[in-house]
């Protein structure tokens, strides 16, 4: 393999600091969505298409406008379009040419300003299970093969990832432009007890342009990357992970999942951990399958099969203990209830034996010490 240079290591961090620093800045003005802007990174940087699917309201089009707001400049231009059941491929690949026919006797599309625009890189399509006939079957070819036909030639286009939102679960005519994004997410409303994420949500801004400085990542930027993670390594111990992931999945008739979407899903894994800095793939990343292998309905049971890789590191696991005991302990701390009081530190004693570092047992055991003094007063 060939060695980088000093100046391409350096080049390398700086767009990873670029791209992290987008990521991060959704914490502010995609509020508990942040983890589906990473998604979108990933389909980024893999030239993979990703889905939102949720009620109306739940920011699913402010997540993907943040990440393609960071997209877009001079040489290349986000697609935006909304399909409904009267939309024709006029909307995504542009009407028929009068003059052309007139003149040379051909059918030809104006692709200006359309998905076939070469300067169009990247789209953003709401509501894109609302296709129907002509139109659906040219959206299955665009994302598929990423071309169109046009004057009797069949033209390449320059699109690489298409971003989507859906209000509902595609209908049977549908799976064949579903199968097309590898990367998918379920998106529900904030949750009724986080009232942290709720307020900020309440106080953020709805401007998502030019956020923490950054206004485009650039297309150049992308393509280093891209080359760049084709040199993180994908040990044999994480296969191994995969085929037994496989395998459990496969006793599930409603969690199969095909040979092409594992394939695709190591290009997803050396990408998710190019993200964080690493050239090895570890079992941790395997957490962020859970955009992969979803499949419209099967949400819970993929979450429950890959929840043993999201706290591969103690320290990760036991801080969401921690963070959990403390709004238990807040809330007691301001209650003259001893019922309230004795009740928390119930919970908090339980917490103590399930955490794995001494740090996390000793905070949460300084909680309790507190609460039993005031039990006493």
């Amino acid at each position: 393999m060939k060695m980088k240079t000093e100046k391409m290591v350096k080049v390398i961090k700086m767009v990873r600091a670029r791209i992290n620093k987008v990521v991060s800045g959704a914490k502010k003005y995609c509020v508990g969505q942040d983890h589906l802007v990473e998604m979108l990174v990933y389909s980024t940087l893999t030239n993979e298409h990703s889905i939102l699917i949720g009620p109306p309201g739940c920011n699913k089009s402010q997540v993907i406008d943040y990440w393609t707001s960071h997209l877009a400049d001079d040489s290349n231009q986000v697609f935006r379009a909304t399909l409904s059941k009267e939309s024709s491929p006029e909307a995504l690949v542009g009407p028929f040419d009068p003059r052309a026919l007139k003149e040379r006797g051909v059918w030809v599309r104006n692709l200006e300003n359309t998905m076939a625009d070469e300067r169009c890189y990247y789209a953003h399509i709401s509501e894109i299970f609302s296709a129907r006939g002509s139109t659906l079957r040219e959206l299955v070819r665009v994302l598929n093969e990423r071309e169109i036909e046009n004057g009797g030639k069949r033209i390449k286009l320059n699109l690489r990832s298409v971003f989507s939102d859906s209000n509902y679960l595609p209908l049977e005519e549908n799976d064949a432009v579903f199968d097309r994004f590898l990367f998918r997410a379920r998106v529900d409303y904030l949750p009724t007890n986080n009232q942290g994420d709720f307020l900020r949500m309440l106080k953020s801004n709805d401007v998502v342009s030019n956020v923490n400085g950054i206004s485009t990542i650039g297309l150049r930027a992308i393509d280093l990357a891209k080359k760049d993670i084709a040199s993180v390594e994908l040990p044999d111990a994480v296969l191994l992970e995969l085929f037994n992931l496989r395998a459990k999945f496969a006793d599930n008739a409603s969690m199969a999942v095909s040979d092409r979407r594992w394939k695709k899903a190591c290009k997803a894994l050396r990408a998710i951990a190019w993200c964080r800095d690493s050239y090895t793939v570890e079992a941790r990343d395997l957490y962020a399958l859970r955009f992969i292998l979803f499949n419209g309905e099967n949400a819970d049971e993929v979450n429950s099969a890959l929840e043993q890789y999201r706290y591969i590191e103690p320290a990760m696991r036991d801080q969401e203990y921690v963070d959990s005991c403390l709004r238990v302990y807040e809330h007691a701390s301001t209650s003259n209830e001893r019922s309230i009081i004795a009740n928390a530190i119930s919970q908090l004693e339980e917490a103590s034996a399930q955490v794995l570092t001494s740090a996390a047992r000793g905070e949460i055991m300084r909680m309790v010490d507190d609460l039993t003094a005031r039990v006493a007063l």
